[in-house]
């Protein structure tokens, strides 16, 4: 930017100059490949790249103008056209005007360049693993809070995912809960419309209804399954409804709960629907408006 405001205020001291810019200067080959008599009208300049030392030289036929400054113009084109070619920060390394003895050398080589310029490539450094360390704890930073978020939505959904197991699970068991009690009951029932008394003659009643039960459920799996055997030798693409994908699960878990029942494994069930009737026939018993209703 300093450059650009020098440049520019150089360009209004020149002010309505007939020569283009494009004019002034021109490259060379090498800063010493151009030599001219002492008088000739002729300028030749030398720029350093200040990080690796490679030279870019250039002549110009304007002559020293004290009025004007042509030479600190020259330069900065010199510097600008040399910044543009090798994409990196020049210096002018020397001069030579060819119309006056002696030549302007300002550096020899890249080693006085770094030496003058050291503090700034030190800042530069600095201030280049400043600026990484910056951006890679912003990346750290960004990762982190990324992290963190995967995390807690992660945690979130487990839990979620747990909850639902669970209810699923408790509203499974209840169901089961529900049908095993259901099943007992209507055993229980059946048994005492038999006339069976006795907790001992009733248990064996429901256990000889339970395997007739198991007989006749094993039945109907046996029929479904020969029913879907059928269907696929029909049909290699036959699917199963999902209907009687279920009907089919709950035919094995009935014939599964009476077999524990055969085996004795379902006696707190037995118990339950035995408690369960029995405070029905108690309700019933104590009815004593029941021969009267709807008159009482």
């Amino acid at each position: 930017m300093k450059k650009l405001l020098a440049l520019l205020l150089l360009f209004g001291i020149v002010g309505c100059a007939t020569t283009s810019n494009a004019s002034i200067i021109s490259r060379i080959d090498s800063y010493d490949s151009l030599e001219a008599p002492l008088g000739t009208n002729l300028y030749k300049v030398e720029t350093m790249n200040i990080e690796t030392g490679e030279r870019v030289s250039f002549q110009s036929t304007q002559s020293y103008d004290y009025k004007n400054n042509v030479y600190p113009l020259v330069n900065i084109l010199a510097i600008s056209r040399c910044e543009r070619l090798i994409k990196s920060e020049c210096v002018v390394s020397k001069s030579n005007d060819f119309r006056v003895v002696g030549e302007d050398i300002r550096y020899s080589n890249i080693k006085e360049v770094r030496d003058e310029y050291s503090i700034v490539f030190e800042n530069r450094a600095r201030a280049e693993i400043e600026n990484r360390a910056r951006a890679e704890i912003k990346k750290q930073e960004e990762e982190d809070r990324l992290y963190e978020k995967d995390r807690e939505l992660a945690s979130i959904y487990t839990e979620a995912i747990l909850a639902n197991s669970k209810r699923d699970k408790e509203g499974k068991k209840a169901r089961e809960e529900g049908k095993k009690l259901a099943i007992m009951n209507q055993l229980k029932k059946r048994c005492a419309s038999y006339g069976f008394t006795g907790d001992s003659n009733i248990s064996a009643c429901i256990q000889r209804e339970a395997q007739h039960d198991r007989e006749i459920t094993l039945q109907k799996l046996e029929l479904q399954r020969t029913r879907l055997a059928l269907q696929k030798s029909q049909s290699n693409s036959y699917v199963q409804p999902v209907a009687q994908v279920k009907a089919e699960e709950e035919l094995h878990w009935t014939a599964k709960f009476l077999l524990n029942v055969v085996e004795g494994a379902a006696e707190a069930y037995v118990n339950q629907s035995q408690h369960n009737l029995m405070h029905s026939n108690d309700k019933k018993t104590n009815d004593i408006h029941k021969n009267c209703r709807p008159n009482c």
